[in-house]
Parts: C-alpha cells; sequence; structure tokens
C-alpha cells in the first residue's frame, strides 16, 4: 500500500514537471502559463544548486502545487487524486519581485520572496516572508532590509522547517564587497516568529562558525527531528566539503547561543573557494537513530569530474560518527561510466525505518549542462533506517 501511495506521488510530479501549468482566467480558464521543474534537483552549470520552483502539498482530499514560473510569478493549482486539474490561480498580494520559496505550516502558509540591493542601501527591502492563511487570504509579512544582501536566492534552494511557533529558513546570498573587492556568495539563515510575525533571529554576514555558515555555499538542506534543527550543507571554501550539523536553534527562543555541531561527510578535492566540486547534495531525512544524507560525487581524489557515483552517508545522531554507502558502481577503468551521467539524488522518508532514494541516468549526454532534458532512466530503491537496502533497484522511464 505505501509502495503504491508513494508511486502515486511521484507519478504526481512527473506529471506536474513536464506538462504546462494552466491558470484560470474569466475569458479564458485555461490559460497556459511558462515553466517546468524537471531535473531542478540538478545543479546549474554542475556548480550551484537551483531554486525548489513547486512545492506538492497533500491536501487529505486533494493535491495543492504551488509553482513559481521563469517570471517569478507565483501560482497555487488544485489537481484531484486522479491528476484532473480542479482550478488555479495567481498570488498578488504581499510578493517582492524575486521568488525564493513557499512552506506549508500547520496553521499557516508562508512564501519568502526578495529582491536585488546592487547600492548596497542598508535600508532597503531586501528579504520578505509573508504569511497567509489556509484559503490564501494575506495575514502580514517581516522584512530584512540591507541584511549584507545584493541578491537573495543566489546559487542554492531556499528551504524551511519549522520549530515550534518558528519558522526557520536556510537560504543564499549574494554579500556586500568584500575588502578585496568582490561580492562573494553564503548561505544564511532566518528564524522568524510565525505568531507575531517578528524577526527572532538572522545570519547573513561572515562568520566562524563553519557549517551554519558556509561560503560559497553550494545548496542548502534543513528538517526538524524531535526540535533538533538539522541542516546540510555543501562549500567550496569555507568548509569545502558536505558537512550535516545540529544548529543548536533554541526552541523557546527560536535563537542561537551556540556554535553549531558537526559531522564532515565529505571533503572535497581542490583549491578553497574554487566553485568546481564535482559533488551535489539531494537531502537529509532522520530515522530512529541516525540522519540519512543522499549525495552524489567522484571519488575526490582528483580535478577528474567523472566517473560519480550514488552514495548514502549514515550519520549517528548520537556521535555524529559517519558511514558512507555507495550505492552504484561506476568505475575509472570503464569507458562506459565515464559517459554515463548520474543526477543529484532525492531522499524521501516514507516513515522512521523505510526511506525511498531515486536519481536518474541518462548515456545520451552531448556536451550539455548535466541538468538538461535527455533520455533518462529514474532509479529508485528503499533503505531502512541504518541504511540497509529493504527494497532492491527498480528503474523505469522518465525525468524527476
Amino acid at each position: 500500500m505505501i509502495k503504491r501511495i508513494f508511486v502515486s506521488l511521484i507519478s504526481v510530479l512527473m506529471l506536474i514537471s513536464v506538462f504546462p501549468f494552466f491558470v484560470s482566467s474569466e475569458d479564458d480558464p485555461r490559460l497556459t502559463m511558462k515553466g517546468n521543474n524537471y531535473n531542478t534537483q540538478e545543479y546549474a552549470s554542475a556548480n550551484f544548486g537551483l531554486r525548489v520552483a513547486s512545492k506538492l502539498i497533500d491536501l487529505g482530499d486533494r493535491y495543492m502545487v504551488v509553482q513559481a514560473d521563469t517570471r517569478d510569478d507565483v501560482y497555487v493549482l488544485y489537481y484531484t487524486y486522479d491528476y484532473k486539474y480542479i482550478e488555479s490561480f495567481k498570488l498578488e498580494e504581499g510578493l517582492l519581485p524575486i521568488y525564493g520559496a513557499f512552506h506549508a505550516s500547520e496553521n499557516a502558509y508562508f512564501l519568502i520572496t526578495g529582491q536585488e540591493n546592487s547600492s548596497e542601501d542598508n535600508s532597503k527591502e531586501v528579504i520578505r516572508i509573508s504569511k497567509y492563511d489556509k484559503n490564501w487570504n494575506y495575514i502580514n509579512s517581516v522584512s530584512l532590509y540591507g541584511a549584507n544582501t545584493i541578491e537573495p536566492f543566489c546559487g542554492g534552494g531556499t528551504r524551511c522547517a519549522d520549530l515550534g511557533d518558528y519558522l526557520i529558513i536556510k537560504s543564499s546570498h549574494k554579500m556586500y564587497k568584500a575588502n578585496d573587492g568582490l561580492n562573494h556568495q553564503a548561505n544564511m539563515t532566518i528564524s522568524v516568529n510565525k505568531n507575531n510575525m517578528t524577526i527572532a533571529y538572522s545570519n547573513y554576514k561572515v562568520s566562524t562558525d563553519y557549517g551554519a555558515y558556509v561560503s560559497h555555499s553550494m545548496n542548502q538542506h534543513v528538517i526538524n527531528d524531535n526540535d533538533y534543527i538539522i541542516t546540510l550543507a555543501h562549500g567550496d571554501g569555507y568548509p569545502r566539503g558536505i558537512i550535516l550539523l545540529d544548529e543548536k536553534i533554541n526552541k523557546n527562543t527560536g535563537t542561537k547561543s551556540e556554535q553549531a555541531r558537526r559531522a564532515n561527510i565529505l571533503n572535497i578535492y581542490g583549491a578553497s573557494g574554487y566553485n568546481q566540486t564535482n559533488a551535489s547534495i539531494g537531502g537529509v531525512a532522520a530515522s530512529n537513530n541516525n540522519y540519512l544524507v543522499a549525495f552524489e560525487s567522484t571519488e575526490q581524489t582528483s580535478s577528474m569530474t567523472f566517473p560519480r557515483n550514488e552514495y548514502l552517508a549514515v550519520v549517528n545522531k548520537n556521535s555524529f560518527a559517519v558511514n558512507k554507502i555507495r550505492l552504484t558502481n561506476n568505475t575509472d577503468n570503464n569507458l562506459e561510466d565515464h559517459l554515463l551521467r548520474l543526477s543529484t539524488p532525492h531522499i524521501v522518508k516514507i516513515n522512521n525505518n523505510d526511506f525511498m532514494i531515486l536519481y536518474t541516468s541518462n548515456t545520451d549526454y552531448n556536451g550539455g549542462t548535466r541538468h538538461a532534458l535527455y533520455k533518462q532512466t529514474i532509479h529508485y530503491l528503499r533503505v531502512d533506517g541504518n541504511g540497509n537496502i529493504i527494497y532492491p533497484e527498480r528503474t523505469f522511464t522518465g525525468t524527476l
């Protein structure tokens, strides 16, 4: 039964990621909106993560999709459980021009949007967190001004997690000009009180709390595990690697008072700050005793970009000890392994002892970007909370 439900969800994701979206109108109820979301778990130019432009929510009687198109317009669409279109509308109120993320909390919806600040004006609004009720009535918002930001959401995907009364946001931004004359990119953290819509804590400055602060920050993931805010970071310089962190954010205050606890999952070959890392992160999930991290990487013994393999890192919650499990077996000795392109993986939690890992492969790569649409094969397998395979890998044709 679990498998059937999950495959249905994957079918919906494939449906809404490949075909055009429709928005309602009095004149024409089926106007096409411009956008797609296939393969956006991949990294742009193989270096930086892409924004999460759509979110699928199970409402109990239908599906809701919140989707930003290529113009950063935001749409809400509803589908039946058998994938039939019901209705849709465009959101207008409470938004800045650049889309960052959507998050569904228990009692409200939140949209994170922003705008550029090329003049480095500390009084300019750069990020806005807008709150809506479950009928999409705008309630209010709270904003960051200046915030050492010239470009919000730059290089990565903004993601959120609830922590009691607080919304924890992990994002990225391009910062004010540094002493070397350059505008560097890094991650940023925002904690918002969801009740009174105030900023409880924010970190957007250069910091020595490496891991909680990452520059350059290639992608950002965050989950709540029993009131511990766990984040997954991928950096090319400070640090140069993939790390898992307990952010040490207090549930009662939404603030951070000590440095994050960290587990080093992967050390990345190469010079500090060099964007090419030959790796990507696909997500983190919590089991009873471990954190499971899906990623793909080369062997990291040289600057060679291929072959790559899919990995699962199992991080013990108590000791933060890391056990890396290689899920694929591409080698330097096989030319076909160099031609085979594997995608950034997904990890999906079914329950505390059952997780699905998905990734794609293709051999029709002709020198284009890694996230382009080719003839692809979706691979999926299931593991338990300790990383043991409980359902062997299966495949079908399609894109994630």
